[in-house]
Order: structure tokens, then sequence, then C-alpha cells
């Protein structure tokens, strides 16, 4: 608890983050950014309901300015910032039912191992770290839609996939016979 408390604290001293914290976090002042984040999740629900079959990769911000109850600049145009979301606008209901599908098969997957592993303590410290990075990106993509826009987080996101499947190909599902 205190290395979480002296790394917070060394990461806002370092990077001049202090003003912010503070309105954010203690004073909880910052009502344009949650005002505009929360009117984005309306406007990408409306969107939703509109088009449930998506409007295209890419396409949300073209879209955005006809479910907005206010007039939006250019330049205040942005993705919804909520990676699961974003993609349900933009690929429709079935693309964002895979995504999900992904995560959840992931995360089940690695539980399961987690109690097949046994006593291997190398793999059942991965399949840990497995499970915490999951719900790290889980967490990030309900918060920013980075994971489906930059192209940075995509490459991370994959990465992790490919790590994941690492794991789980050494450990496969058992099968039944017919």
């Amino acid at each position: 608890m205190v290395f979480i408390l002296v790394s917070l604290i060394f990461f806002v001293v370092m990077f001049n983050l202090q003003d912010i914290f503070w309105s954010r976090f203690i004073l909880g002042d910052d009502g344009t950014s949650t005002a505009e984040r929360l009117n984005y999740l309306s406007v990408s629900k409306q969107m939703f309901l509109e088009y449930p079959f998506g409007v295209g990769v890419g396409n949300f911000t073209k879209f955005m300015q006809d479910f907005s109850t206010i007039k939006l600049s250019p330049w205040e145009m942005q993705p919804v910032h909520n990676a699961f979301m974003l993609i349900v606008n933009e690929i429709g209901a079935v693309g964002g039912f895979i995504f999900g599908s992904i995560f959840f098969y992931l995360f089940f997957r690695l539980v399961y191992l987690l109690k097949k592993i046994g006593a291997n303590a190398n793999d059942m410290t991965y399949a840990y770290i497995m499970i915490s990075l999951l719900c790290g990106i889980i967490v990030l993509a309900c918060f920013d839609h980075y994971f489906f826009t930059s192209y940075q987080a995509q490459v991370m996101l994959f990465i992790y996939f490919a790590l994941a499947g690492d794991l789980l190909k050494k450990f496969p599902l058992p099968r039944r016979k017919s």
C-alpha cells in the first residue's frame, strides 16, 4: 500500500500533475470533462438504437452531430470514451458481441487454467499476470477508446492476445470422446 502511494506521488510530481490531480480527484470540480464524456455516452446510446448494425469503422464522429443535443464544433468531435461502445457503434452489435466474447473467453480460460496448472509456479505466476493485465485492459477500455483508435494501443492489445494465447496453447481444453 505504501509503495502504491509513493509511486502515485512520484508520478504526480514528476509529470507536474498536481493541479489536475487536485481539481479532478480531490475537489471533484472538473465538470466539463465529465459532462463531455456523459454527452458522448448518450450520443453513443442513441446512435446504437438508430444503427444497431453500426455506422462503419471510423464513422462515429461523422454521425455524432445527428444525435447530439449540443451543437459541437469540429474540434470538439471525438469518439466516445468507451472502446466497447465505440466498437458497437461502428461495427454493430454482432461485432461488439464478438469483441466482448474474446475478453470473456480469455478470462474464463485463464481462470480455468489456474485450477489446472497445479504446482508449476512459473506458469501459475504467468497466468496471474495475464489475468491482471486483462482486467487492466478491460478497465482502461471502459474509460477510453484508444484500444480501438490508436495504432500503438492496438499493437499492445494484440501482443497481449498473442501472449495469452501462447499460455493457453500449452494447456488445451479437454476433449470429449464421441
